[in-house]
Order: C-alpha cells, then structure tokens, then sequence
C-alpha cells in the first residue's frame, strides 16, 4: 500500500504507508491471513517486519500448502522452534492433507497428524513450563483425531470446530467433557471410527452448539443447560437414531432434516414422523425455531406447536392433531 506525491521539480515518488503502520495493526494484518507459511513469507520482505511473525498469536496450517509430508513436518517444528520465547497461541486452524499409502496388509491408511500434535503441544503449555493459551481451535479432514488429548492439554479451549473429521469414542462418553470452558461446538460432517458408538453432549457451560451429521456419526444425548443456539441437521431413516435432548435455556433453534433416498417405505409407515416428533418434545423451551424439512410427512401434537414460533419450508407435509 503506497501513495503517490509530487515533488517540486514534478517527479513522482511513492510514500510507504505499510512501514508507518504500528506493530498492533501488522500483527492483526498476518494474523488474518489464511496460511501460516505466507505469514512467514510476508514477514521476510522487509527488515522491520523480519520477526513479526514469530509474535502471531494465530496458526493457520494447511498441508496443501507443502508438496511432501516432511516438508510439512520441518516447516511446523523449525517455525515453533524459532518462536518468541514469551508469545502465545491462542487459536489454530488445521487442515489435513489426505496421503494414502498401503500397509503391510495391503490395505490404505491416512497421514499424517504429527504437525498438529506439535502445534496442539505447544499451545497446550507442555514446553517451557507454558500454561494453556489456546483459546480457539479448528480441525479439517483429520483422520483419527485425538480428542482425548485435545480435552486434557487445552482446557482454555472456548471454541472447537471440527469439519470432515473422524475419531474415536467410547459408548455413552462425552469426549468433550474434559474442556471446561467450552462455548461454542461446531460437528460438521464427522464420523466415527467402525469400532466406536454413539457419545453424548454435556457441556455445563456451552452456548452455542452446531451438528451437521451423517449416517456414520450418531449422538445419543444433547444435556447442556445453558444451551442458547442450536442447530441441527440429520438425515432421517430407520437407519437414523435421533438424540435425546434436554435444553433448559434454549433461545433458538435450526432444525433441518431430509430422509435418505429409498426411505419412503418408512414414510408412509409413519416411521420418520414418530422419530422427528419424540426429537423435536426436547425442544419445548425453545422461544424460536425453524424447521427445514425435505421428503417427511410430520405430525404434531396440538399441545406442541403454540408453544413455539415455527418457520416451515414448501417441502414440509405438517399434520396437526
């Protein structure tokens, strides 16, 4: 960012205003750009500028930005090796690259997470004595994530949001229970591992929960009293099982529902509708919900409907009772 001027004997010359900008602004400048490594690149254009980087308190790491696994692997640990001693990291975006490689059985598996366990064991404060700083985290297409590991080193955590991600759980387990402060979930199209089961919601202190699921990952209980957003949406079909909810506090809710291709038989048998209705009881509290339906004949009770202002899409079939 220049600007041009003129001198006296009519020569134009170009002022820098980048380099009057105070160090608060450049920070916020590299800290909103979408890639760690042009944050660096930025940084070295300039001698002012050389070590800025190393004061960022955002990582934003994408595995598309390195043609080879290593290459990502020393980018992450020569840049948190050459860090300010006393900065912190206070939100981190990763985005995995899906490397298939074959096993000893013949069989694909995917890499890799080690950049992210060196990030997420920085942030954490597990070197140098550190305590947590981590404030915000985001997880995108990472195979086997560690949520055990997320939930005991970064219990600063407010805000997680996971997208395409898959991981393990044991039944009936909150793998997010150990985040004490946690605000605001984000699931986006996640599953689960073949050898977990359905796992629960219980956030004492969530506000804001998002769940765009599949047919692979299934909650069975959303128990959150200061709930205030929720939004949710799920295929429905014999093979769905919706989750239980209990929302005490639930100002606004997002609902949107499709049945699978080939689920009609279970349409007209009225199945969709008892397992849609039963979901939508726990919502009662709720002082304002939208309903996004597609393919779902849905009946609700009389009792049901006043209690809440409904917004209905053209593809919804409501039948009161």
């Amino acid at each position: 960012m220049s600007r041009k001027r003129r001198l006296d004997d009519g020569a134009e010359v170009k002022d820098d205003r980048v380099s009057d900008l105070s160090d608060d602004i450049l920070y916020h400048i590299l800290s909103s750009l979408d890639d760690t490594k042009l944050v660096v690149q930025t940084s070295v254009l300039s001698k002012r500028w050389r070590d800025l980087w190393k004061d960022v308190g955002v990582l934003n790491l994408n595995r598309n930005s390195f043609s080879a696994i290593q290459g990502g692997r020393n980018f992450v640990r020569n840049f948190l090796r050459l860090r300010s001693q006393h900065a912190t990291i206070h939100k981190v975006s990763f985005t995995s690259k899906y490397t298939r490689v074959k096993n000893r059985d013949d069989q694909f598996v995917l890499l890799d997470n080690e950049p992210l366990e060196m990030v997420l064991g920085h942030a954490a404060g597990r070197t140098k004595h550190r305590e947590s700083s981590l404030e915000a985290l985001e997880l995108v297409d990472c195979y086997r994530v560690d949520l055990g590991s997320i939930s005991g080193g970064c219990r600063m955590l407010t805000t997680l949001e996971l997208r395409g991600c898959e991981w393990m759980v044991s039944r009936g387990h909150d793998p997010f229970a150990n985040i004490p402060l946690l605000r605001c979930l984000k699931l986006l199209d996640c599953s689960l591992s073949w050898s977990s089961d359905r796992f629960k919601v219980t956030g004492l202190q969530l506000l804001r929960l998002e769940i765009r699921s599949s047919k692979w990952f299934s909650i069975s209980q959303v128990l959150s009293p200061k709930l205030e957003s929720f939004c949710f949406t799920t295929h429905v079909s014999h093979m769905v099982e919706l989750p239980e909810l209990n929302l005490p506090s639930l100002d606004r809710a997002t609902v949107r529902m499709v049945s699978y291709p080939y689920a009609g038989l279970y349409n007209e048998l009225g199945w969709c509708s008892r397992v849609a209705v039963k979901f939508l009881q726990g919502l009662r509290n709720v002082k304002s919900l939208d309903l996004y339906f597609e393919d779902v004949v849905l009946s609700l009770s009389y009792s049901f409907t006043p209690r809440i202002a409904v917004s209905l899409t053209s593809k919804m079939l409501v039948v009161v009772d």
